[in-house]
């Protein structure tokens, strides 16, 4: 297997932009639109891609703001899940806001997600609050939102 990892910026092709929307994923699980991965990419937000034998199978997305960072999303692939893949792609990102010289970074994740609840605190990050009622679920109901944040 071949992982890649590459920056996706404002000169990403929009077919890889559909690819990205069009990822496997759970039906109650968010995910972002094809339009959202657009503005992300063409924007200030910092993209990454993950690649596993030319094929992208995964995104991470984080904002800078001076010498702190917010974690917006990280996705792979529902087929692609369990094979650490979240790991390499989660450290692509520190190392590289580390580069920028980022010392802080912050997350929410919710509260039933233990296996990225778990990833981030294997990376350094401790849990600092919670949001209650933060995110819509897709039946209806409202899910608490776990802060956490990791000095790089």
């Amino acid at each position: 297997m071949m992982v890649d990892i590459q920056v996706l910026g404002a000169e990403v092709v929009p077919d890889i932009v559909q690819q990205l929307a069009n990822l496997p994923h759970l039906s109650n699980e968010p995910h972002w639109t094809q339009l959202q991965l657009h503005k992300a990419c063409a924007g200030p937000e910092q993209v990454l891609g993950l690649f596993v034998n030319k094929d992208i199978v995964g995104y991470m997305v984080a904002a800078q703001a001076l010498d702190q960072a917010d974690i917006h999303t990280l996705f792979i692939a529902t087929n692609w899940r369990g094979q650490g893949l979240a790991k390499v792609l989660l450290q692509a990102m520190l190392d590289r806001l580390k580069q920028q010289a980022v010392i802080q970074v912050f997350l929410e994740v919710r509260q039933s997600n233990h296996v990225a609840q778990n990833l981030y605190q294997d990376h350094g990050f401790a849990i600092t609050g919670e949001r209650v009622n933060y995110y819509n679920n897709v039946d209806g109901s409202r899910e608490n939102a776990i802060l956490m944040s990791a000095y790089l």
